[in-house]
């Protein structure tokens, strides 16, 4: 069920200017769908337009909780 999967995203901020220095990203999901939707939020990490034009400038880390 997608309503079962849920998206967080976290930021760190920093002064003069103002601007994020780190975001997270946390998918939490049922340890069930593991198997099914790894591999789509990989290719999803990878693939993201923001993700890859941020990359090289501040830290985009994304984690996953299988409960």
């Amino acid at each position: 069920d997608p309503s079962e999967i849920s998206f967080h995203v976290d930021g760190s901020l920093v002064n003069a200017p103002a601007r994020f220095s780190e975001i997270t990203v946390q998918v939490s999901a049922p340890a069930a769908l593991q198997d099914l939707i790894s591999k789509p939020l990989l290719k999803a990490e990878r693939g993201c337009i923001v993700h890859n034009s941020i990359r090289d400038a501040i830290t985009v880390r994304f984690t996953h909780e299988w409960r």
